[in-house]
């Protein structure tokens, strides 16, 4: 297994006009914020989602849809087609 995963998508990120964007979680609190969520009641399926949602950072509507075929663990690459992202290019 990989120490870590590479994410992209298979389009050009784009900004879209008239878009706001949430302020992102300063790094320093990012493992603070993990350790809560492990220790949460949460279900185990929504413990790892959320980790590899902040690991990998990508949209919450990316993570709940993938698929193990688009996981190539030997090359450490989660490639999300382009209909599922938010660009949708």
């Amino acid at each position: 297994m990989v120490p870590y995963l590479r994410c992209s998508t298979e389009h050009d990120n784009t900004t879209t006009p008239g878009v706001r964007h949430m302020r992102a979680l300063p790094h320093g609190e990012v493992s603070s914020a993990i350790e809560t969520v492990r220790v949460s009641r949460a279900r185990p399926a929504v413990k790892l989602a959320f980790e590899f949602l902040v690991l990998t950072a990508t949209r919450s509507g990316e993570v709940r849809r993938a698929l193990w075929t688009e996981i190539d663990r030997n090359e450490g690459a989660w490639i999300i087609p382009a209909p599922r992202t938010r660009g949708n290019h």
